[in-house]
């Protein structure tokens, strides 16, 4: 398997279909979608179960809620992919981001990719110091622009890494992205690289 991407859930029943069918449709189709639903009590369940059921490459997970750092947690114990990707329940991708950002690990031997960000919803826009970083080949895991990029879902991490890191989200209610990463460079020291073809797609 080349990538596993999880996705916790929780009463995503209004996307959760957009961001299963944005997965199922990428370029790249080696891939496992380990949805992890924290324990909603809207139809999110069965929109997944449904999808499932279809799609042999979706692994409904459930949990008691927990939140979102623990979701994840349950999701990288069930990760089987050479790489691991964080997307939430309402976010999207640019319909070739998995393949870029797996071609770019592959050529690199880098531990993390980086893509561009783009948010829509309320308001529609770029992240200018991102798109700064994501032109850097090799970035250096101390580059200050890290630190106005803490968003997870932007990063694709090479799975033997982040699980003999030991580094996991700590159970917090905001700002785990930061503490997640901000864990993993100082434990890991991980070689970094930018992939600028390649979108993550942040529901605003």
């Amino acid at each position: 398997m080349k990538i596993s991407v999880i996705v916790p859930a929780y009463n995503s029943e209004n996307f959760i279909s957009e961001t299963l069918d944005c997965l199922l449709s990428q370029s790249l189709k080696d891939i496992q979608i380990v949805v992890v639903n924290d324990g909603s009590t809207d139809s999110t369940g069965e929109i997944v179960a449904a999808y499932a059921e279809k799609h042999a490459n979706i692994l409904p997970v459930f949990q008691e809620n927990a939140g979102v750092s623990a979701a994840r947690n349950n999701g990288i114990d069930r990760a089987e992919g050479e790489y691991i990707l964080f997307l939430d329940s309402d976010d999207l991708l640019g319909e070739n981001a998995l393949e870029q950002l797996c071609n770019a690990l592959d050529e690199t031997q880098a531990d993390i990719a980086v893509c561009r960000v783009e948010s829509f919803g309320i308001n529609c826009a770029s992240n200018p110091v991102v798109d700064s970083l994501v032109k850097d080949k090799i970035i250096d895991c101390y580059d200050k622009r890290l630190l106005w990029n803490f968003l997870v879902s932007n990063k694709c991490y090479r799975a033997k890494t982040l699980k003999n890191s030991g580094v996991r989200f700590p159970k917090m209610a905001y700002s785990e992205d930061g503490a997640f990463f901000m864990q993993l460079v100082h434990t890991a020291k991980p070689k970094i690289t930018g992939v600028e073809n390649a979108v993550f797609k942040y529901r605003r």
